[in-house]
């Protein structure tokens, strides 16, 4: 049941955008980007190839562990991932005062985690939270802090939790799909599945063509009317 859980939430998280308030995925080189300058054109036009990488990567970052068909493939993402953090690192140490900078080298940290790199986890908490120390309410940032404590031991769990219901308070009356499905994520791993099958049922109506979903509700109605 904690896999069906997991290859659930990779699914939704690969569909929506994983740094929200970031740039747009596949936005035209043009296009602004939230948090930076509108005359920065260069900055700007940075972030988004840098996110572009981040969104390729998530393909088999996603979750924890990452997801590769063999050995080769997963060196092949180590290396693009490597490049995509020296890139990122470079435009960071350029200015130490910019949010979107420390939000982009987080969100790659915590997908170097995925991908078992040493000390990755670590680096990710400490540069996210740089990230909130300069931009409190900086969604994108809360959010892969978020998902990086859902790929931790079960004991984080309360703390992606705290995360999530930050980004609810932030985009209200707006919601987030796969904040919600996070949401679900959160319950569950803290083994309150009464609430993880409300949140789900929340979810879905948001989602509500979304098989996968439905799947795993039948699943956890089943566990929560036995008693497990």
């Amino acid at each position: 049941m904690a896999g069906r859980v997991v290859a659930w939430m990779v699914v939704v998280l690969v569909a929506f955008a994983t740094l929200s308030g970031c740039a747009g995925r596949g936005t035209p080189a043009n296009a602004l980007v939230s948090g930076v300058d509108p005359g920065d054109r260069e900055l700007a036009l940075e972030l988004q190839a840098i996110d572009e990488e981040i969104e390729f990567l998530e393909t088999w970052l996603a979750g924890y562990p990452g997801r590769f068909e063999s050995r080769r493939e997963r060196m092949q993402v180590a290396t693009r991932w490597r490049a995509a953090v020296e890139r990122a690192v470079v435009l960071l140490n350029v200015d130490l005062q910019h949010p979107e900078l420390f939000a982009r080298v987080g969100e790659l940290y915590r997908q170097g985690h995925n991908l078992d790199v040493p000390d990755a986890a670590g680096s990710a908490y400490n540069t996210l939270n740089r990230c909130l120390a300069l931009a409190r309410d900086h969604v994108g940032c809360h959010f892969s802090l978020a998902r990086l404590f859902l790929a931790s031991p079960p004991q984080y769990a309360a703390r992606a939790e705290q995360h999530l219901e930050r980004i609810r308070s932030l985009v209200e009356p707006d919601s987030r799909p796969d904040v919600e499905a996070a949401l679900a994520q959160a319950y569950f791993v803290q083994g309150r599945r009464s609430a993880a099958l409300r949140q789900v049922d929340h979810y879905l109506t948001l989602e509500p063509d979304d098989a996968e979903a439905k799947r795993f509700r039948k699943e956890l109605l089943i566990e929560v009317q036995s008693g497990r």
